[in-house]
């Protein structure tokens, strides 16, 4: 499995040397994966994906990085962590938790509240 995800560059808590998930075969082109659960999981982290460019839009340093952050609304373990821990259901958690942030910016927008997000911000915290 280790060898699927150094050629993959795939983890394997994201279904790296699994047949037919996310990780190519040797000679074969890669695929994203042929279950419906495969599908979703991609889909999710897409999702986590679009809503930290969209958050973090003019510091990609954050954006690609927020993952590996300690977090206080995931009791300090950074969203990555979470995801190991609880597997797919973390993976719901941390885009449950992105949306919900992004929402709140949405209608901060909306309400001419908007305040840039500092160092201090709870989406960094």
């Amino acid at each position: 499995m280790e060898s699927v995800q150094r050629r993959s560059g795939i983890p394997a808590w994201l279904g790296a040397g699994k047949p037919g998930c996310l990780g190519p075969l040797p000679g074969r082109r890669p695929y994203i994966g042929t279950t419906r659960e495969e599908y979703e999981r991609v889909g999710h982290l897409l999702g986590v994906h679009r809503s930290l460019r969209l958050l973090f839009p003019r510091n990609r340093d954050v954006a690609y990085g927020w993952m590996k952050m300690c977090n206080r609304a995931f009791g300090g373990m950074t969203p990555v962590d979470v995801i190991k821990e609880y597997g797919f259901a973390g993976l719901l958690m941390v885009r449950a938790y992105l949306d919900r942030v992004e929402k709140q910016r949405i209608g901060a927008i909306n309400k001419n509240e908007l305040r840039p997000y500092s160092a201090s911000h709870p989406v960094l915290d």
